[in-house]
């Protein structure tokens, strides 16, 4: 047997052993949870300045959208001291606090403008650098009729009655005056399918009728051309909607001689019809601006339809405009009455749920023509609008 002396010395070593293998693991852990804390922090901070750097880049981007005076000399500088609140830090974050950004734009080729924006703290640093430019708040037409469909979808409906209607991409003044602005199709789509919808919609005794840039019938496939697709022109004219002069809700039907007044040529006016849009019975539907319809446009028989400036039919892209002359126009002179007209452009941009194509019906005595003065009223009533696209974003090097 051995002395009880030594087994004591035996587990006293083992005991030490352990309390050594323990602080030594405990050291560890601790060494570990410091770093791993300190590059959460320096995260944490970089976080925070890269937010800064997005926050007052924002800032110059309003003012820069909002601004008449900027030319190809000017800048604009914003400084803005952060405060922690801004930067998702508690009430004592003291680098959060600290944190400084400042942006600056100047100008580029094509219109485009340059924005660097920097944010710096004691922790961490960082600067981006953007591309943006100006875009206008009408979106210019890519024809006089612009049909567009869903996402995915091709084709178009159409139908077009009688040889008395007129649809003409030349440009006219409103006095009727041949325009100084290029010709653009009569009729532009964004697939080959609708283009054949179109001409089979087509005899080729109307083909003189619609007119534009090419050779009657001026129909024209407009996907390589125009940038505007389905979702940007969707996002431009939802940015008229919101700052609308006029919203009017449900289905609006004018009739019995009524006269819907949707702004002048004094004072065109944005105004937006949440539903379908009915013009009958000798109902006058006058205007000038931007109308948006967020339902069926149709003008049947005896309605008219006046208007210069943009319209464009969101919801299911239904459009059918049919005006006829009435039978007691033979007892007067052929200068006492008119059918029905759109300077300007028309646009169909359906938006609604299940619904893929645009549908276009025309008869009888109905005129659209292009107008880029007509336009011009458009482009007065949103006047109010400023809209700045981003070209390109990336993080700079200093």
């Amino acid at each position: 047997m051995r002395p009880k002396g030594d087994e004591r010395g035996v587990a006293l070593v083992v005991t030490v052993v352990v309390l050594l293998m323990v602080t030594a693991s405990l050291a560890s852990y601790l060494t570990v949870a410091t770093a791993s804390r300190r590059a959460v922090g320096a995260e944490l901070a970089r976080e925070r300045a890269l937010y800064a750097a997005e926050l007052v880049a924002a800032i110059a981007v309003q003012r820069f959208a909002h601004s008449d005076t900027i030319s190809l000399t000017d800048e604009i500088a914003v400084e803005v001291p952060l405060a922690s609140a801004l930067v998702g830090g508690g009430s004592g974050t003291t680098t959060a606090s600290r944190l400084r950004a400042s942006a600056r734009i100047r100008p580029l080729s094509a219109g485009s403008h340059l924005v660097e924006a920097e944010a710096s703290g004691p922790d961490a640093s960082r600067r981006i650098v953007l591309t943006v430019r100006r875009i206008p708040a009408v979106p210019p037409p890519s024809a006089a009729v612009a049909l567009y469909a869903a996402p995915g979808a091709e084709g178009v409906g159409a139908r077009f009655g009688g040889r008395e209607f007129w649809i003409s991409g030349f440009d006219e003044t409103l006095a009727g005056l041949p325009g100084g602005a290029a010709a653009l199709p009569a009729i532009a789509v964004r697939d080959e399918a609708a283009v054949d919808d179109l001409f089979d919609a087509l005899s080729s005794s109307q083909y003189p009728r619609v007119v534009g840039d090419g050779s009657p019938p001026s129909i024209a496939n407009a996907a390589g051309s125009s940038p505007y697709t389905a979702l940007r022109m969707q996002d431009a004219v939802r940015a008229l909607a919101e700052r609308a002069h006029q919203v009017l809700e449900g289905n609006v039907t004018i009739r019995d001689w009524e006269v819907g007044s949707f702004g002048s040529a004094a004072t065109p006016r944005i105004v937006v019809v949440q539903g379908d849009l009915t013009v009958r019975s000798q109902g006058q539907l006058l205007g000038a601006g931007v109308l948006i319809v967020d339902g069926d446009l149709e003008v049947h028989d005896d309605g008219y339809l006046h208007y210069d400036g943009l319209i464009v039919v969101r919801g299911r892209g239904q459009i059918e405009l049919e005006t006829r002359r009435p039978s007691w126009y033979r007892w007067f002179p052929a200068w006492w009455w008119e059918g029905s007209h759109l300077r300007g452009a028309l646009v169909a941009l359906p938006t609604a749920e299940g619904t893929s194509r645009s549908r276009l019906r025309i008869e009888d005595y109905v005129e659209i023509q292009r107008s880029e003065e007509a336009l011009e009223l458009a482009r007065r009533a949103a006047s109010h609008i400023r809209r700045v696209e981003l070209q390109s974003w990336r993080e700079g090097v200093r």
